[in-house]
């Protein structure tokens, strides 16, 4: 019985919790460290980002290139959207 795993580890702490992920190959786990880098880049180590919401996020991100926006314009756009509406008052 080997003490040591032979698969591929890749052990941090982005979230000051130690957490591991296991490979099948050097070359998965080179590419997961990549992956999980560049989340750490976008996103900082404390940003809890549901999966689904995740998804979503990507998505709209696909949906507003098409466009030659991203999320941060269509979200200050929106929000601007919203301010205008709410602070406006009917005619009678």
């Amino acid at each position: 019985m080997d003490v040591f795993p032979t698969e591929p580890i890749l052990e941090g702490r982005p979230t000051g919790k130690r957490e591991r992920y296991y490979f099948k190959s050097e070359k998965e786990a080179n590419k997961g460290a990549q992956d999980r880098n560049a989340q750490i880049v976008a996103f900082g180590s404390q940003a809890a980002l549901h999966d689904a919401d995740r998804v979503m996020a990507l998505e709209c991100i696909r949906m507003l290139r098409d466009c030659g926006k991203n999320l941060y314009d269509a979200t200050h756009f929106f929000k601007g959207h919203l301010d205008r509406i709410s602070s406006s008052k009917p005619v009678i």
